[in-house]
């Protein structure tokens, strides 16, 4: 279809890729054509997903649940040649839209395995793609409460810095410890992270486990395995200089993107970002205190 390289290209995940690359996408998107009807859902807010969609007829209706409202919002309508769930191509994410047919509609689909095949022969494209995926889960302050309101521009810039360093830990490496001074920051891209609180009557200032919590790729259930948000660490301590208030730690193979406090500091000095981290960390350290001192009571 002639629509192809003008979509992909608008598209923010494929902005830098060359011909070749987009050509090859190309061709296996044309492989798979779906069909929906008027009402039907093509994507739920709040699931699991790894593909994304390239509209070649109709139009849909993309909507996001408004707590004031009790219901769902309408946000945009997009029409013929537009397309949507490109970060899901990226990162274990939830959807943050429900994506609705308004039409009879055909749409072309692009799944995470299409892309990877297509990135281990242009190596060169992984890290714009990467970058461009980051970007939107920084802004996220379900994943990255620590610079809740960064402005695009410097998601961009925070998200070209995660890219340069991909990750790759395996069961038991710990990310971020507790008491100790932050390194880096962490961002989950899948797979699971045991979440440790640090006692803070301990003399060192970690002194022991007081809580944990899963986050991440699965945890299990009876029910078999549930997926979970990515989630972002370390960001609050590097950005307020404070030591660590949880310990990290790998359950199973981890992947994801680190930055180095001193990119943070280089980008966000004396910033609104550092000041917000700053009351952040304070209120986190309150919140612990007191579950620790509901612990001994």
């Amino acid at each position: 279809s002639r629509m192809f390289p003008r979509v992909l290209e608008s598209s923010s995940l494929f902005r830098g890729a060359g011909e070749a690359m987009v050509a090859r996408l190309m061709v296996r998107m044309a492989r798979r054509l779906v069909r929906a009807v008027p009402g039907q859902c093509i994507i739920q807010e709040g699931s699991f997903g790894d593909e994304m969609y390239v509209l070649k007829s109709g139009a849909v209706e993309v909507a996001a649940y408004d707590q004031r409202l009790g219901g769902p919002r309408q946000l945009q309508v997009l029409g013929r040649g537009t397309c949507f769930g490109e970060v899901s191509l990226v990162m274990d994410a939830r959807r943050t839209t429900t994506v609705r047919a308004m039409d009879y509609c055909e749409l072309f689909v692009l799944s995470r395995a299409d892309l990877e095949e297509v990135l281990a022969r242009h190596p060169e494209s992984r890290f714009a793609v990467n970058a461009s995926a980051i970007s939107p889960m920084l802004r996220n302050p379900a994943i990255c409460p620590a610079i809740e309101g960064i402005s695009p521009e410097d998601s961009d810039r925070l998200g070209r810095r995660f890219a340069l360093q991909p990750v790759t830990l395996h069961d038991g490496e710990v990310v971020l410890g507790a008491g100790e001074a932050a390194g880096c920051a962490f961002l989950l891209r899948s797979g699971v992270v045991a979440v440790e609180a640090a006692c803070l009557h301990g003399g060192d200032g970690a002194g022991g486990v007081t809580g944990s919590l899963l986050y991440g790729g699965y945890a299990g259930s009876r029910q078999g395995r549930i997926r979970s948000e990515p989630r972002c660490f370390g960001l609050v301590e590097l950005l307020s200089r404070r030591r660590c208030l949880w310990t990290v730690r790998a359950k199973g193979t981890v992947s994801g993107f680190q930055v180095e406090g001193e990119d943070l500091e280089e980008l966000f000095s004396g910033s609104l970002q550092q000041e917000r981290a700053m009351r952040r960390f304070m209120l986190l350290s309150k919140s612990l205190w007191l579950r620790e001192r509901s612990t001994q009571a």
